[in-house]
C-alpha cells in the first residue's frame, strides 16, 4: 500500500468522525456544516489575537524592547480581527455555490486526499517543537519573572494548538454533505439546556391525602 493511500485512508476515517458529529449538532440543534464551519473559523481569528497579546506582551519584557515583535504582535492581533469580521462571509458564499448546485442536480462529494493529514502532521511537528523547546530558564534580556515568562509561553503553545484544531476542523466540517436546513437553536441555549438540566430539580411530588383527613373534631357525637 502506497503512502498516499494510507494517508487518504486516514483523511476518510477522520473525515467519517467529524461526520458524526455534524449529524448529532444538526439533530439536536438544527446547526448546518456551515455554521460549524463558522464556529471554527471564528475560533481561528481569536487564536490569531490571542498570539498576537502574548507575541507583544513578551516583546514589551524584553531590555531594551522588541519591536520587532511588538510588530508581529501586532500584525498577528490584526490579522484575527480581520479573520474574525470574514468568517461568516466566506462559509455564506460557501453556502450559496453548494446550494446552486445542488438545484442544478450536481452531487456534492466528500473531498478526500492527502493534503489534510500532511498538514496535521506539520502542524503537529511544529507544536510538539514549539512544547518541546519551552526553556526553564529566562532569557538574558527577559526584564519579567520566571512565573510570567512561563505564562506567556504556555498560553502561546496553547492558542498554537487551538489554532491548528480550529483550522483542521474548518476544513473537515466545511467539506461535509449539506443538509437541508432545519429549525435551529442559537449557541446560547445550547450551552444553557445541559446547565439547565444539571441544576433543575425536580419539584417534590406530595403524596394526596386520604378523603376526609382535614375534616375533624374537637368534640365527639
Amino acid at each position: 500500500m502506497s503512502l498516499e493511500s494510507i494517508l487518504t485512508k486516514v483523511d476518510e476515517a477522520t473525515w467519517k468522525q467529524y461526520e458524526k458529529v455534524t449529524n448529532w449538532a444538526y439533530q439536536n440543534y438544527g446547526w448546518s456544516k456551515y455554521e460549524l464551519a463558522t464556529m471554527c473559523d471564528k475560533a481561528k481569528g481569536i487564536c490569531f489575537v490571542g498570539v498576537g497579546t502574548y507575541t507583544a506582551l513578551d516583546s514589551f519584557n524584553r531590555s531594551p524592547m522588541s519591536w520587532w515583535g511588538m510588530a508581529a504582535g501586532a500584525v498577528f492581533s490584526m490579522v484575527g480581527v480581520a479573520w474574525l469580521n470574514s468568517a461568516s462571509k466566506d462559509c455564506e458564499r460557501l453556502e450559496r455555490l453548494e446550494t446552486d448546485l445542488a438545484l442544478k442536480g450536481t452531487a456534492i462529494e466528500p473531498r478526500l486526499g492527502i493534503e489534510r493529514p500532511l498538514r496535521i502532521l506539520f502542524y503537529s511537528s511544529m507544536g510538539l517543537w514549539l512544547t518541546i523547546g519551552d526553556q526553564t530558564f529566562l532569557p538574558k534580556n527577559y526584564t519579567g519573572t520566571i512565573k510570567e515568562y512561563h505564562t506567556i509561553v504556555t498560553a502561546v503553545e496553547m492558542l498554537y494548538w487551538g489554532l491548528t484544531f480550529s483550522s483542521i476542523s474548518f476544513d473537515y466540517f466545511s467539506s461535509q454533505i449539506p443538509k437541508p436546513p432545519k429549525a435551529k437553536k442559537s449557541i446560547w441555549q445550547a450551552l444553557y439546556e445541559p446547565i439547565g438540566k444539571y441544576f433543575r430539580k425536580a419539584a417534590p411530588q406530595l403524596e394526596p391525602k386520604p378523603e376526609g383527613a382535614n375534616n375533624y373534631s374537637l368534640t365527639e357525637g
